[in-house]
């Protein structure tokens, strides 16, 4: 259910994850889509020729930005919805809303996708940026009902969606 986004905007191209809420919709950040004019939604990729199920781009009449998203750094708003993505979820699953109290015993691993590394600088040459990477950690803190925190390694280009919870 975790999507490769390839956005394109009036400055170039720029890469982020997306996930499967739906059949056909789809949740990203409002930083991915603001602004852009298409974005081609690439289900499953894992690796520079991965895609499994396909391809498909859409223009910007098929996505909703929260319209109280105030631009990048209005983290609390930073949330769009695509609809009408014309490849379903593949194999009919999609994300749902996880109903959990937050604590530094509820392991999660986030997925994603990464262009650089920032805080490491020599990653940076062994990130493949069309292949999934994980990062797992604690959601210890929650500021309203439907966000849970948790703490992400700072990757530049760093996309990560879904969140997994961890049992047994």
């Amino acid at each position: 259910a975790i999507c490769q986004l390839l956005m394109t905007g009036a400055d170039g191209l720029y890469q982020g994850t997306g996930f499967y809420i739906g059949r056909n919709r789809i949740l990203t950040c409002a930083h991915n889509l603001h602004g852009m004019s298409s974005v081609t939604i690439i289900p499953g990729r894992n690796g520079a020729s991965g895609k499994p199920f396909g391809e498909c781009t859409v223009s910007s009449s098929s996505w909703r930005v929260a319209p109280t998203y105030s631009g990048d750094g209005n983290w609390n708003n930073d949330l769009a919805v695509i609809d009408n993505v014309p490849i379903a979820a593949p194999n009919g699953q999609w994300f749902r809303f996880l109903n959990a109290t937050p604590s530094d015993q509820m392991p999660i691993v986030v997925c994603g996708y990464s262009a650089a590394s920032s805080a490491v600088p020599e990653l940076t040459e062994a990130i493949d940026g069309d292949t999934q990477h994980l990062h797992g950690g604690y959601a210890t803190s929650q500021s309203n009902l439907e966000v849970l925190e948790y703490p992400i390694l700072t990757l530049k280009g760093a996309s990560g969606s879904p969140v997994y919870h961890l049992s047994d």
